[in-house]
């Protein structure tokens, strides 16, 4: 029921089948966790190729020890005059570090950016997130601060949500099958991939894992480290870590939800 995506195919709701009103409560509990749960309940709707989603959002925030809250939840409706997909939730995590600039930067004009990306693509939800990481990284390419992203759009004329990760900000969905699918951890502590890839991009630089984990290098007379392979700013990283999301397509049913949280869950 999932797979990575690049260009969706541009598919709804077959006419035949009954709709269903799907309402989607969401809950973020500790350390910026956003908690989709998404209930069927069998009602008509008017058109019976749509099928409609409807959301009700609460949040909490928790950033324990650290002397400032450096993560954001966007949580926002999207509108736009497309065929399909133009309307929906938007949601994302961001786990900012070294400050708030890079995080402020892409959490003020994520809403704005992927809206601006899904007409252009004509409601290619796939290619729409790819632009939108595309531009948050030129937007935040000289800055010293980074974060994570994580991203999640599910369109209320389609029963599936579009996920695009970058960095280790956790996507959990329950899919239509109800298994659990997870999506990649952007790590080099947990995912042995992300550390291979990390240490033959920085060789150049001298880039070695340390005894706790780090991708670890010298820049100034300086040593910088982080677990995390990939993030958005953070120029001194630049050639270490990547600025690649990988994209996905998970189909919802009865029963589906959704969690996006920061690494403070795992």
């Amino acid at each position: 029921a999932s797979r990575p995506v690049k260009n969706p195919p541009r598919t709804e709701v077959r006419r035949n089948e009954s709709s269903k009103l799907k309402v989607l409560s969401f809950k973020l509990p500790d350390n910026a966790i956003s908690n989709l749960k998404l209930i069927t309940q069998n009602s008509k709707l008017s058109s019976p190729s749509r099928a409609e989603v409807r959301a009700l959002v609460t949040m909490k925030q928790h950033y324990g020890m650290k002397p400032q809250q450096e993560d954001r939840v966007v949580n926002a409706t999207v509108s736009v005059n497309v065929p399909h997909r133009g309307r929906g939730r938007l949601m994302a995590v961001l786990d900012g570090r070294w400050g708030l600039k890079t995080v402020e930067t892409i959490a003020s004009t994520l809403k704005m950016s992927f809206e601006s990306a899904l007409q252009k693509t004509k409601g290619n939800v796939g290619e729409a997130l790819l632009k939108v990481i595309r531009v948050s990284g030129t937007l935040t390419k000289n800055m010293d601060s980074a974060t994570t992203l994580s991203i999640v759009y599910v369109p209320e004329d389609e029963a599936r949500a579009y996920v695009a990760t970058l960095g280790d900000s956790l996507v959990l969905i329950r899919v239509r099958n109800g298994k659990l699918w997870t999506g990649p951890i952007h790590n080099v502590r947990w995912n042995h991939k992300e550390q291979v890839a990390a240490l033959r991009r920085g060789r150049s630089k001298g880039v070695f894992i340390d005894s706790r984990g780090y991708i670890t290098f010298q820049i100034n007379h300086r040593e910088k480290r982080t677990h995390a392979s990939r993030f958005l700013g953070g120029k001194e990283f630049e050639g270490v870590v990547s600025r690649d999301p990988e994209i996905y397509s998970i189909e919802l049913g009865e029963g589906s939800y959704i969690v996006v949280a920061t690494d403070g869950i795992v």
